[in-house]
């Protein structure tokens, strides 16, 4: 029997059209509306626009309210999400514009809105709904004055004047050389001008202008092409620290993103006399572009500038493996202290944290993975299963640790399936592992805890981690899960740092375990297939 051709997706939607033309009138489509509107009229339509440039909605940008609700509003939505990606939740769905959906994202996060929220929305330009959030009483904020300095860096950053202006009318001691330097970075020249003369008009225009000396050079050599650069220095000098500036801003160049990046060098070069292995640590860590980062190593190692362990350690956390291996080849391992470190950074421990497993790998063939179990607990703080799966399988378990410190790292990722390979595999696990996850802030990994009869810490640790936070949908978890309160059980209020550094209880003292909550990364999207 004779098959039957296949029919064209578009038979089943507009069948007197010819193919080509329906095939033009969605190639007018944005793609959020293929996406949340379009694949959905039928199994053809969903079946062709698979792909995950379909399927793939960036809350960041502007979302049919609808689909918002139906996604976020379902019971159990956040139940995954950290405390970090709960508040970039409601930052980046600021960021696009949307009120009602950022009203959804407010009432599902479970965590009060942050400053950050204010610098996404002006960073944005987003003044409108900025204005909608003032006036629904936030201008009666108790931290006022540091929200409108967030947002007006934010502002500046965007390169948002008109939102600039706004917020200063408000107030001009929401003024400070951060926002300047954040103009600089991002490129805008212009902004810079214009805001460097309203100091005189803030409370920081008789304070020393530390930021402009050491930091704004810096940063518009990043951002600005030369002829803007060699603008601003004739304009506003170098700072009371000439030599320190230029060698901060020849720096700087070697990583900038603008195309006249290496004329920018040349000229800072020509000004600054010594040629220090920084420049390189700022090439080699060029960010999500490799082989743009070998080429500028390449280029300015035959130029002169030095390579060193710490260009190793730069290109390891950007995982440009391209980068890391050519400085391998130059740079012996170093010679390590009494502790088994050197200096104050480790290249596998970086390229663990980060999850850049080919990095680590390239480290580990030349002899720089040194302490796998130090290495082990930076991935798993980070949620990195792959990193720790692969240690495993080449060191041994005996070289990676699986310990209740481990486990207890794992769970401030907050990422059950982390959780569930570790014990998979035999790792030990104590009372820590609740104040781990309580300070993630992640309601499945604690629920995944008590399920499976991990012992509860008894200090009431977990209820101090998640009042730190503000995170009410945290603290209601552990109430459910009957977590003991402990001495700290009747506490009511944000309660204060106890000091001693280490909230989680795994030995560690580091404070980016949630990820950047900012949006530094815009790590915004969710699967509507």
């Amino acid at each position: 029997m004779e098959e039957q051709p296949q029919q064209h997706w578009s038979s089943g939607v507009w069948p007197q059209l010819l193919p080509e033309l329906a095939e033009r009138i969605v190639g007018s489509l944005d793609s959020i509306t293929i996406a949340t509107s379009f694949r959905v009229v039928n199994k053809a339509t969903a079946a062709h626009f698979s792909g995950p440039e379909h399927t793939t909605v960036r809350i960041s940008q502007p979302v049919p309210h609808q689909v918002f609700a139906a996604h976020w509003l379902a019971p159990g939505a956040t139940r995954g999400l950290t405390l970090a990606q709960r508040d970039q939740l409601i930052n980046l769905t600021a960021a696009s514009g949307e009120l009602d959906n950022l009203g959804v994202a407010l009432e599902v996060a479970g965590c009060p809105p942050s400053a950050a929220l204010f610098e996404a929305l002006a960073c944005a330009g987003r003044l409108a709904q900025f204005q909608i959030m003032w006036h629904l009483g936030i201008s009666n904020h108790a931290n006022m004055e540091y929200i409108l300095k967030r947002a007006l860096t934010g502002a500046a950053r965007g390169g948002h004047r008109r939102v600039c202006k706004w917020l200063l009318e408000q107030s001009p001691n929401a003024w400070s050389w951060e926002a300047v330097t954040a103009a600089a970075r991002s490129g805008h020249a212009d902004l810079v001008d214009w805001l460097i003369p309203l100091q005189m008009q803030s409370n920081e225009h008789q304070a020393s202008p530390t930021t402009f000396r050491l930091e704004l050079p810096c940063a518009a050599a990043h951002g600005f092409r030369l002829a803007a650069l060699k603008r601003f220095v004739r304009r506003h000098g170098w700072g009371l620290d000439s030599i320190f500036a230029m060698m901060s801003a020849l720096e700087s160049a070697a990583g900038s993103p603008t195309p006249d990046w290496a004329a920018k060098v040349e000229w800072l070069g020509s000004k600054c006399p010594l040629q220090l292995s920084t420049v390189l640590q700022e090439a080699a860590a060029l960010p999500q572009n490799d082989a743009e980062a070998l080429l500028r190593l390449t280029w300015l190692h035959g130029r002169g500038y030095a390579l060193d362990y710490m260009v190793v350690v730069a290109a390891a956390r950007a995982g440009n493996t391209g980068a890391l291996g050519f400085a391998l080849e130059q740079v012996p391992v170093p010679v390590r202290g009494p502790d088994g470190r050197y200096g104050e950074k480790d290249a596998a421990e970086e390229a663990g944290k980060a999850g850049h497993l080919a990095a680590l790998q390239a480290l580990h063939a030349a002899g720089w993975l040194q302490r796998p179990a130090d290495v082990a607990a930076a991935a798993a703080r980070h949620g990195h299963l792959h990193v720790l799966a692969w240690l495993l399988e080449a060191l041994g378990a005996e070289a990676v640790g699986l310990s209740a410190g481990l486990f207890a790292a794992a769970a401030k990722s907050g990422s059950v399936e982390l959780l569930a390979w570790l014990r998979q595999r035999g790792c030990e696990w104590d009372s820590a592992a609740f104040s781990a996850a309580a300070l993630a802030g992640c309601v499945a990994a604690l629920e995944w805890l008590a399920e499976r009869g991990c012992p509860m810490e008894e200090s009431g640790r977990p209820y101090v981690n998640a009042r730190r936070n503000r995170d009410d949908a945290t603290e209601r978890c552990l109430q459910r899960l009957g977590v003991p309160g402990g001495a700290t059980g009747d506490l009511s209020g944000n309660s204060s740092d106890d000091g001693d550094g280490d909230s989680d209880g795994d030995g560690d003292s580091d404070d980016d375990s949630n990820g950047d909550s900012n949006g530094g990364s815009e790590d915004d999207d969710y699967d509507d297939g």
